[in-house]
């Protein structure tokens, strides 16, 4: 390799080479500012290296004009090695069109194999609508493995020997330089942010809209350096990128290009993303001819499910070659659930049919409702599938599900909390945890007879909690409770370490590295002894997870109970150090606490640097499972578990923390006395303490006891009308304003208008950890993606009030929700901006906002109309604004 440095002044240079080290090092001269320089490459330099020019100016008589130039100046520059000969070429052969719902043959040519070497190659193909929305860069393997990489070794001066400070003056020092990166770094962060029925709270599961990845393995290449792709076709109208990586042992490639899919009758039926009941759009039919010459078609469109759809043109219409042609259809939702169109072609030379799918889900929220007597000695109950006259009033007929459950252990409300954690949506750290955490007790429910369902067909959930929570831990061990960056919750971090302990216990795989820095923390942070006057709630959580882990010795776990005896603790403090002393072996001791856990009264201590969900429910449910798990004290388990049940039958809103905790309570309060019952006169064989079933038709249960049972009747559904507004400790008001600030009359929009939605309120109280802001949009409307257009960002709008920090927020295609935290006093403000796209009319849900763990403090707004009018409907004022 053959080089030059050219310097600003005269001297010597240095010459290196540097990777992550440095590789080689040559002393130059410089004449008149210039040298050249001659190096071997070495094959251990690896794909690429920095070289980089040290100059050094001689300083003994230096000329008056010189005194203050700079005595030494550096340069780097990157350099590749081999790449060449590293590289294949890859060429995709694509056909001008495919046909959609076919099979589409994609061949692919591969050059720059030697002889005999063998090359695979995948293909992926995407839509190029969505890759442009996250601004995609096709893959490039080469980039990847040969790209240029940082620098890996560090570079310091000697700053007192560079400054002439005395032939000087006295001045600032300015650093700096990566700011742009960050720049970058932060915008492409924010772009792919931008790029995630009948139960509204799980969000859509049905999409209107179809996002086509596809992608095909591994594909051997034949010695030829060909190789034929075949890619199944799904109904689908567009174009598609083919971005193909092809390598073989020592070498690698890669090429993109695009793929039109398409009839030659193109069209589509352009549906909002979803719809409510009573709901009416008119979205339209495109059909558009481009089959090389004139077409007399016929169209047929049919429905299933909760929708009536009727065409609002001919259905039989001739096309010239290249025309288009747009068919209003008039839509109306009937129900809730999945809805599918089928649009049937007939004319050209071979029918075409397309389908879609629709979700229609209730514009406002799922409700659970349950109430339980006793089941005396042979009585009988007859149940439905809508539950009772008194549960079944104000649910959607036949949206609802009825449940029933008879035990002989407490009433603790465990079907309801189950259905409620496994649709629970909105998870930071403690949520995930919480709704996680009762499936690793599922073996314990089966054998209550609490569930039916086998504990096996949780281990996927399972895994996936643990890798959301692992991709949350920082470096320092503890965990975010949004993300990796995220402040974080000591408390909501050792729940974190609780649960992957347990799932590790239970055969999950936790990464060993994940769970020792997870310790580490633990040992470091505000855990440790030293803060036990401040939160001795930490430190007993602390304890306990070192104590299940064999990570503390007795001596220490003794040491800190006796030595803090008059300590002010929380109830799940205590028995969390009654636990850790049962695992050390002090069981006299672990007693004592567990019976200081049931017998403390829990109260709220506002602590902006601390909180641990905390609530008398939680707490007495958590000291009765530990207690129950360290195998202490069988009938102060039960003595206790009299005061939860009553806890419970107060207790009309719950949290996630308290449902976990329930959850758990139960499976160790089910009791042990098996149930004799029968249904329709048949008995039941193989009776646990507990039996519970969907009820799916009308049916009656006898207790065939001699004693009374505990009977509970659930059902859950959908609201035939809009909630009540409520504002109880919060207030939140919603506001739709145009671009210039006036408000917006929500009958009198046109297609394609863009607008500010506002939602404000005001928290009369400090509240816990943070509530939760939910806006669910009507059909219709749609959020404005604000990474597509600069004039989407709503900082440029001078109208709008100082906007709160939301800790996460979230713009869905049917939703808007931000976390907010409030645990302050004060006002907040959230705004979002959305673009009506379907004519039609449309039901408004309320806005809302609810603390997340003390969900009884809640406000909901005003549900009302939304009205879009087209652009064809007698008006210009449709246009672009």
């Amino acid at each position: 390799m053959r080089g030059r440095i050219t310097a600003p002044f005269n001297g010597k240079a240095t010459v290196m080479v540097i990777t992550d080290r440095v590789h080689y090092l040559r002393h130059l001269n410089l004449k008149n500012g210039v040298a050249d320089f001659k190096i071997k490459v070495d094959k251990d330099w690896g794909t690429g290296a920095y070289l980089m020019a040290t100059a050094f100016r001689a300083t003994g008589d230096n000329k008056a004009e010189e005194v203050h130039l700079p005595v030494r100046a550096t340069g780097f520059s990157w350099f590749d090695i081999g790449h060449s000969a590293r590289r294949l070429g890859v060429e995709l052969v694509t056909p001008d069109t495919v046909l959609p719902r076919k099979t589409a043959v994609i061949p692919v040519k591969i050059t720059g194999l030697a002889k005999g070497e063998k090359a695979r190659v995948t293909l992926l193909a995407v839509d190029e609508g969505i890759l442009r929305l996250v601004a995609f860069k096709s893959p490039s393997l080469a980039h990847h493995f040969m790209g240029k990489r940082a620098l890996g070794v560090r570079i310091h001066d000697l700053y007192g020997r560079l400054l002439l400070g005395e032939k000087g003056r006295r001045g600032t020092l300015s650093t700096g330089g990566d700011m742009t990166d960050r720049l970058e770094m932060a915008m492409s962060f924010g772009m792919l942010r931008a790029a995630k029925v009948k139960d509204n709270r799980a969000g859509l599961t049905t999409r209107s809209r179809r996002a086509v990845a596809l992608v095909t393995r591994d594909v051997v290449v034949g010695a030829d350096g060909r190789a034929e792709i075949t890619l199944d076709m799904p109904d689908f109208v567009g174009q598609l990128r083919l971005m193909a990586v092809a390598y073989s042992a020592e070498k690698m490639g890669q090429a993109s290009a695009p793929l039109i899919v398409r009839d030659p009758i193109a069209t589509d039926l352009i549906l909002p993303r979803f719809m409510a009941p009573q709901d009416q759009a008119r979205p339209v039919i495109t059909i558009q001819n481009l089959s090389g010459k004139e077409q007399k078609l016929s169209l047929k469109l049919m429905t299933t499910g909760p929708v009536k759809a009727q065409v609002q043109g001919p259905d039989i219409i001739t096309l010239a070659d290249g025309e288009r042609r747009e068919i209003p259809v008039l839509v109306t939702a009937t129900g809730v659930g999945t809805a599918a169109f089928k649009l049937v072609l007939k004319g050209a030379k071979t029918p075409i049919e397309r389908n879609w799918q629709l979700a229609v889900r209730s514009p406002y929220g799922f409700e659970s409702r349950s109430i339980g007597r006793m089941l005396a000695a042979g009585e009988s109950v007859k149940v439905m599938p809508d539950g009772s006259k008194v549960l079944g009033k104000g649910f959607v007929q036949g949206e609802s599900l009825a449940s029933v459950l008879l035990s002989n252990g407490l009433d603790l409300k465990v079907d309801k909390m189950l259905s409620d954690l496994a649709l629970y949506r909105y998870m930071c750290t403690e949520q995930l945890v919480s709704r996680a955490m009762p499936m690793l007790y599922a073996d314990r429910l089966v054998m209550a007879g609490l569930s039916d369902r086998d504990p096996n067909s949780y281990a996927a959930e399972i895994d996936q909690a643990i890798e959301r929570l692992l991709m949350r831990q920082n470096r320092g061990g503890d965990f975010g409770l949004w993300n990796a960056y995220d402040a974080g919750n000591a408390w909501a971090s050792l729940y974190a370490i609780d649960f992957l302990l347990l799932a590790k216990d239970m055969g999950y795989h936790v990464p060993e590295e994940a769970l020792n820095r997870a310790f580490e923390w633990i040992m470091s942070h505000r855990t440790t002894q030293r803060d036990s006057q401040k939160n001795p709630a930490l430190v007993s959580y602390g304890l306990y997870l070192r104590a299940r882990a064999g990570d503390v010795s007795r001596g220490d776990v003794r040491h800190y109970a006796v030595t803090t005896q008059k300590q002010a603790y929380t109830p799940m403090a205590a028995a969390h150090l009654g636990a850790a002393l049962a695992f050390v072996g002090e069981k006299d001791l672990a007693e004592t606490y567990f019976q200081k856990s049931l017998s403390t009264e829990w109260r709220y201590e506002y602590n902006k640097s601390f909180y641990d969900y905390g609530s008398p429910l939680r707490d007495r449910a958590a000291a009765i499972t530990l207690l129950a798990e360290s195998g202490l004290a069988p009938d102060l388990v039960f003595e206790a578990g009299s005061e939860l049940e009553r806890l419970t039958a107060e207790q009309r809103w719950f949290n996630t923390q308290q449902k976990s905790w329930l959850v758990r309570a139960a499976s160790v309060l089910s009791g042990n006395q098996a149930l004799s019952l029968s249904v329709n006169g048949a008995k039941i064989a193989n009776l646990k303490s507990s039996w519970g079933q969907d009820i799916v038709k009308d049916m009656t249960v006898t207790n065939n006891g001699d004693k009374a049972v505990r009977f509970v009747e659930t059902l859950r559904g959908l609201p035939a009308e809009a909630p009540t507004v409520v504002a109880n400790g919060i207030r939140i008001k919603r506001r739709y304003l145009d671009l210039k600030g006036n408000e917006v009359d929500l009958n009198e929009i046109d297609q394609n208008d863009r607008f500010i939605v506002l939602i404000t309120g005001e928290s009369k109280r400090i509240g816990t950890e943070a509530s939760l802001v939910l806006d669910l949009l009507p059909a219709g409307l749609e959020i404005e993606n604000a990474s597509v257009g600069g004039d989407s960002q709503l900082w440029q709008y001078k109208f709008l009030p100082r906007l709160s920090h939301a800790r996460y927020s979230s713009e869905l295609d049917d939703r808007y929700f931000a976390v907010l935290d409030n645990r302050h006093k004060g006002r907040f403000a959230f705004a979002y901006m959305v673009r009506a796209v379907t004519p039609g009319t449309y039901v408004l849900p309320p806005v809302m906002v609810e603390d997340m763990y003390e969900p009884q403090y809640r406000a909901v707004g005003k549900a009302g109309m939304v009205t879009v009018h087209g652009v064809d409907e007698g008006t210009d004022e449709g246009t672009m604004k």
